[in-house]
């Protein structure tokens, strides 16, 4: 179980790279790049990582920080919201899964 939770925050981290690094294509790549990327992290941080994503927008529009700052901190914001809601929260919620290895 511990390696899927590597795999997990590194995925969302390479996403976030990933996006800040659309901004070395043309416009129109980019673009495209940057959507994919941002819809892959926010689906799979879905419904916590909107906190981050709103959390970021509103450094944008209040003027505090640049579209790629924004990226630069948001991140990380998405990787530790997702981890903490996946592996965390929701198993607390739901209770643990039953381990397959186990025989009873």
């Amino acid at each position: 179980m511990a390696l899927g939770r590597v795999v997990y925050v590194v995925v969302v981290i390479l996403l976030g790279v990933a996006s800040i690094s659309a901004n070395a294509f043309p416009m129109e790549t980019g673009l495209v790049i940057l959507f994919g990327c941002q819809s892959l992290m926010q689906v799979l941080t879905f419904p916590l990582g909107f906190i981050a994503s709103l959390f970021a927008g509103g450094l944008i529009y209040s003027g505090v920080f640049t579209p790629l700052e924004s990226l630069l901190f948001a991140t990380p914001l998405f990787a530790g919201l997702g981890y903490w809601q996946w592996f965390h929260l929701l198993p607390r919620i739901y209770g643990r899964a039953p381990d397959p290895t186990q025989t009873s």
